[in-house]
């Protein structure tokens, strides 16, 4: 690199000193610019594939509360029917689960009340069986594992897309939501 004047060095002593030179920067951002594209790949859609269970019915308690309810309305645009869809994510569909993680979230802040404090959660806008638009809803404070996803939407998801317990259902998360 020295001899190629990308970095000059001197020696103090014992010490060294390295020092990138002016064409050494130039050549380092022209690799930038080439190498950047590659690690900042846009996000595609991503399609998740999960099974419809009944869950532990607390979802519509939460879904209820108030300083969920305006954050939602505020921040993801609709009112949440007051529950949850429950879905059990297919094995094949774990690698887009676990990939979730990496997508743009919508923030809900924790809050409290008079008697106790409740968590915050992270929201992914999603398409749910390629006709509701709602969004998954991922507790800091989780009761599930990494394999259960809840949704929430402005209606009944259940009734909607006529679901019972075992259905397959498709849900698309949008980078750009």
């Amino acid at each position: 690199m020295e001899r190629l004047g990308l970095i000059e060095r001197s020696i103090d002593g014992k010490a060294q000193r390295v020092r990138i030179t002016r064409v050494g920067l130039n050549s380092l951002n022209e690799m930038y610019k080439t190498l950047k594209p590659a690690f900042e790949e846009a996000k595609q859609e991503l399609s998740i594939k999960a099974t419809v269970f009944s869950g532990l019915s607390e979802g519509s308690y939460y879904m209820s509360m108030e300083g969920y309810r305006k954050q939602f309305k505020s921040k993801l645009g609709f009112d949440a029917f007051p529950g949850t869809l429950n879905l059990r994510v297919t094995k094949d569909s774990m690698v887009q689960r676990r990939g979730l993680e990496s997508y743009p979230f919508v923030n809900i802040d924790g809050f409290a009340d008079k008697e106790r404090t409740f968590g915050g959660a992270k929201c992914y806008p999603v398409i749910v069986g390629s006709k509701v638009h709602g969004a998954i809803v991922m507790p800091i404070r989780a009761h599930y594992g990494e394999d259960v996803i809840e949704i929430i939407a402005p209606e009944n998801l259940r009734r909607r897309l006529k679901l019972q317990d075992g259905d397959l259902v498709e849900v698309q998360v949008s980078p750009g939501h």
